[in-house]
């Protein structure tokens, strides 16, 4: 399956960026993955399918591309930065050339290997040797943010790259764990597990370059040749995508429209939206993380449940007014909580030690991402695990 792209048209719409995160385009109908990068960069995956995985206009440490539209338009004229411009392009090149640098390719080989072995292609045994090849790669990148000081006024970029870093290096070990284990249906479901957390952190990859706002001097979504590449919807849908958890974990769920990026979202008053959340009636934080201590399969079966309905629901409802991000983020919140406690769902499944003290971990880092991505104004929300357990593996 090849990239999508829209060339721009006559008369179309040059794409712009705002504080709010608004920005045009619609997502293609086919499951992919998206990985922006402020230059120009996309690697795009269909994974579990056949297809291609295709990085536009070089790698985020400026390597040569693997693929690249053609021919290349003429050169945009030199934009004039503001002074918040230059420091906003200055701290994102760091992040995305430095910091993320060589994530492209090594994102491509892992996305490449689990692909090819899910459609028949590969082996297990080639997603576990690749894992352990590439795994301090993900490692080195959360460690260098780590150190990275954010923008004032935008920290919560910096929580986004971090999160997306995050769940990158989660999405790695998931997938050596799918490959390690046993069982038609049961590693299936991990080998999905796998895809909706790198989805999650593509997502949260695009969040973070959204939420940069007015420092953001050139569009991540213009290639060099001037097409525009459609960007998926701010949250996924996973029974749309055919990513959604099944047996044995949940019972099968019916594939549902698929849904498009939105140039604008309706919004309401912020204590309207506040009502629609907490009408979700949500698992408290305490609640998911004493069935995540405990291996209560059950329980955290309906935790995982309930937390993808609410986070369906929310994307039918308005956003709060003028804060478009907020409610995004609560959105992949609610999905990453829910990653959370389909892992720890997945220990009470398997007899193997490893993978049972692999899923056990990752289940607590990614309630600790969720955690991160709340917003308080929704009153408190977390897990309580230990923060060390971010940097623990």
């Amino acid at each position: 399956m090849s990239n999508t792209r829209l060339a721009r048209g006559a008369g179309a719409p040059r794409p712009t960026r705002s504080s709010k995160g608004t920005r045009p385009g619609s997502t293609p109908a086919p499951p992919r993955h998206w990985w922006w990068g402020r230059r120009g960069v996309m690697l795009v995956a269909a994974v579990g399918a056949a297809s291609t995985i295709v990085i536009v206009g070089g790698g985020g440490n400026g390597s040569a591309p693997v693929a690249s539209p053609s021919p290349a338009a003429p050169t945009a004229p030199v934009k004039t930065l503001t002074a918040d411009q230059k420091v906003g392009d200055a701290w994102t090149t760091a992040v995305e050339r430095t910091d993320f640098g060589g994530l492209g390719s090594t994102d491509k080989s892992l996305v490449s290997v689990v692909d090819a072995w899910g459609g028949g292609t590969g082996s297990a045994g080639d997603v576990v040797s690749t894992v352990t090849r590439i795994l301090q790669n993900y490692g080195d990148v959360r460690s260098r943010l780590d150190k990275r000081p954010p923008i004032p006024g935008y920290e919560v970029a910096l929580t986004d790259y971090k999160a997306a870093a995050v769940l990158y290096l989660e999405s790695a070990k998931l997938a050596r764990v799918a490959a390690e284990s046993t069982g038609g249906q049961y590693q299936r479901q991990l080998r999905l597990s796998f895809i909706r957390v790198h989805n999650l952190a593509d997502r949260m990859f695009f969040a973070a370059e959204v939420d940069l706002g007015p420092y953001c001097a050139s569009d991540v979504c213009t290639t060099t040749d001037g097409s525009e590449f459609l960007p998926a919807a701010d949250v996924p849908r996973w029974s749309s995508l055919g990513y959604a958890a099944g047996p044995p974990l949940a019972a099968a769920a019916a594939k549902t429209p698929p849904i498009s990026y939105q140039l604008t979202r309706p919004e309401q008053p912020l204590d309207k939206w506040i009502a629609d959340v907490a009408a979700q009636r949500l698992p408290t934080g305490a609640e998911e993380a004493a069935a995540i201590t405990a291996g209560d399969t059950k329980t955290l079966g309906d935790y995982a449940d309930r937390l993808v309905v609410a986070a369906n629901a929310l994307t039918d409802r308005p956003d709060p007014a003028g804060d478009r991000g907020a409610g995004r983020r609560v959105r992949l919140s609610m999905l990453i909580s829910s990653e959370a406690a389909r892992a720890a769902e997945s220990v009470g499944y398997t007899d193997d030690p490893t993978v049972k003290q692999t899923l056990s971990d990752s289940a607590k880092v990614l309630a600790l991402v969720g955690d991160s991505l709340w917003d308080d104004r929704l009153g408190p929300r977390s897990t309580g695990f230990p923060a060390a357990d971010l940097t623990a593996g």
